[in-house]
């Protein structure tokens, strides 16, 4: 559940989520959203960052990577749905 926006960029948007079941709080995270729309190369740059960050996780100095997924959502009420 998202419960607030941190922060934005040229890229995508950070939220603050919760993560529950019912009403058992399971943690809190960072969840960022990078609107990835149609374009196949655009999507296999984004997914090349994702798997670097995945090969450091465990450095002091990186944000600690839990998971990454697509799904389709509309970034804006004008605009079409695209994958983020």
């Amino acid at each position: 559940m998202e419960e607030r926006k941190i922060a934005s960029g040229a890229f995508g948007s950070v939220f603050q989520v919760q993560h529950r079941i019912g009403d058992v709080v399971l943690g809190r995270y960072a969840l960022k959203k990078i609107p990835v729309g149609n374009d196949p190369q655009w999507l296999e740059t984004k997914i090349s960052e994702v798997r670097a960050l995945e090969r450091f996780q465990s450095h002091p100095n990186v944000v600690h990577y839990h998971h990454a997924w697509l799904e389709w959502a509309a970034c804006a009420d004008f605009g079409p749905e695209v994958f983020t």
